[in-house]
């Protein structure tokens, strides 16, 4: 069998399954990056250190919404509330 003509089996996932509503769409590391306002070798590292939690599909890494809010929240850094003088 040629490249052109390998199997590819037909899909059967449930479409209204939530993994394909597009809310919970896996985000690349290019839309990472994006909303951290960082490179992607920067995504990549905080991967590879098992900060940003991700998923492997094939040679892909991919991040769920819910992984990207749970890591900026955990970043956050509020400020001390100051004391107003008396």
């Amino acid at each position: 069998m040629s490249n052109a003509q390998k199997y590819s089996p037909p899909f059967t996932g449930d479409l209204l399954h939530p993994y394909f509503k597009d809310r919970s769409r896996l985000l690349t590391v290019a839309d990472v990056a994006a909303r951290l306002g960082a490179c992607a070798a920067t995504v990549y590292k905080l991967c590879a250190t098992g900060v940003l939690a991700h998923v492997r599909i094939l040679n892909s890494i991919r991040f769920t919404q819910e992984s990207v809010e749970t890591y900026i929240a955990s970043k956050r850094r509020y400020p001390a509330r100051r004391q107003e003088p008396k």
